[in-house]
């Protein structure tokens, strides 16, 4: 009956060293996971902020007359 017990107990130990690991690990794939899609987001934001008007229009499919920015900007808003 000792021998039951211990193998048990060994046997619930080993589960609870496992489930403490398991959550580790899911902590740390879910840190590099967010600091991956935040490095990710940074980087798109920095390319999209350095887009000009013109670049928008092609985006939008707007092929804009003129390059003044008020006649760039009229046709933004014809949009609206």
């Amino acid at each position: 009956m000792e021998e039951i017990y211990s193998n048990g107990f060994h046997m619930i130990g080993l589960s609870l060293l496992s489930g403490g690991l398991m959550l580790a690990g899911i902590l740390f794939a879910a840190r590099a996971a967010g600091a991956m899609s935040r490095d990710i987001r940074r980087e798109t934001f920095k390319k999209i902020e350095d887009f000009s008007m013109n670049e928008f229009g092609k985006i939008l499919g707007f092929k804009p007359h003129n390059t003044n920015h008020k006649m760039i900007h009229g046709n933004f808003n014809k949009l609206l």
